[in-house]
């Protein structure tokens, strides 16, 4: 398994926003990706909230890009670790992101 970082680094998003965002694994595979999952947990808390701040439905994929379920509900000043998992039928990869929720 491949753990990525994305090189934008850290993203903030008000408590009221809904996003949805993209990760794109074009730049590990040319292969088609498949079966996306996220995983959101709580810095602040270490628990897992994806249940709450990205519920119902289910990710897309027009590969090598996974459109993720939107990402709302979450609690200002707290940081947010999204991990996104998709495989290509050989390998799987993983992206990793932050969000940090601030009132501005």
């Amino acid at each position: 398994m491949s753990e990525l970082e994305v090189v934008e680094g850290e993203r903030v998003q008000h408590p009221d926003d809904i996003v949805v965002r993209t990760v794109t694994f074009a730049n590990v595979t040319s292969g088609t990706v498949a079966n996306p999952t996220a995983t959101v947990r709580d810095l602040n808390s270490d628990k897992d909230v994806t249940a709450t701040v990205m519920p119902g439905g289910s990710h897309s994929v027009s590969s090598p890009v996974v459109t993720l379920k939107p990402l709302k509900l979450l609690v200002d000043r707290h940081l947010y670790r999204v991990e996104v998992k998709a495989a290509d039928g050989t390998n799987t990869f993983v992206s990793i992101h932050f969000v940090k929720c601030v009132r501005k």
